[in-house]
């Protein structure tokens, strides 16, 4: 009898527990629901530096250049000084002085243009002061001719009165011409000075461009 007891004493423990299981699932709450969280990729970081690595590539062959230039100077002379990297394989940057020429020379020829100009600068004055001096003299020979003309015609008219010897005319008609033959050399002498001012002009101008030609020949 008292096993029958016991047995049924779990059965009723058995069955008291696994209904309070039940009302507990029945009972509890529902989760809430929740985003999942955005997934992240997995990366490596390392800080970057700024750097020129050497490469070394071990090859064999001919090495030829893209461009090949042929370099001439512009101007003759002596090579006087000569830059290290102006060789074989040399590298060298943009406006770099490679080949230095003697420059005397042209030092020479641009000293002897300046000269020249300076020279053909005091001709030129000179030039003008000449006019200047001969139109002086024109001056003072068209009135040695006015002069010279009115006592001609004052000595005619004695004569006509026969006041005055035929010589006299005569004599004053020489100095009158006279007047007008220095007048006529002073006129010469004024109209020469403009074709040689011109000419010399020119020529000054040409020794301006060779000046410049020898400033250039000095870059």
């Amino acid at each position: 009898m008292k096993p029958v007891i016991k047995r049924m004493r779990s059965l009723v423990v058995l069955g008291v527990a696994v209904g309070i299981a039940v009302l507990l699932v029945v009972l509890k709450p529902a989760p809430e629901k929740q985003a999942p969280p955005p997934a992240s990729l997995l990366v490596e970081i390392m800080e970057v530096k700024a750097s020129s690595p050497a490469m070394v590539v071990n090859s064999y062959g001919t090495v030829k250049p893209t461009e090949s230039l042929n370099l001439v100077s512009e101007v003759k002379g002596k090579v006087v000084d000569m830059s290290p990297n102006f060789q074989e394989g040399g590298l060298f940057n943009e406006d770099e002085r490679l080949i230095s020429i003697d420059p005397r020379s042209y030092e020479l020829v641009a000293s002897q243009r300046r000269k020249q100009l300076k020279q053909l600068d005091a001709e030129l004055r000179r030039l003008d002061q000449e006019k200047q001096n001969f139109q002086v003299r024109l001056n003072i020979a068209r009135s040695d001719v006015e002069l010279a003309k009115a006592e001609w015609e004052r000595f005619k008219a004695l004569v006509e009165r026969e006041v005055v010897a035929q010589a006299n005319v005569d004599q004053a008609q020489q100095q009158f011409l006279a007047s007008q033959n220095r007048m006529q050399e002073v006129e010469n002498q004024i109209a020469l000075i403009d074709p040689r001012r011109d000419q010399m002009t020119a020529q000054r101008e040409l020794v301006e461009v060779q000046l410049r030609e020898a400033l250039l020949d000095l870059d």
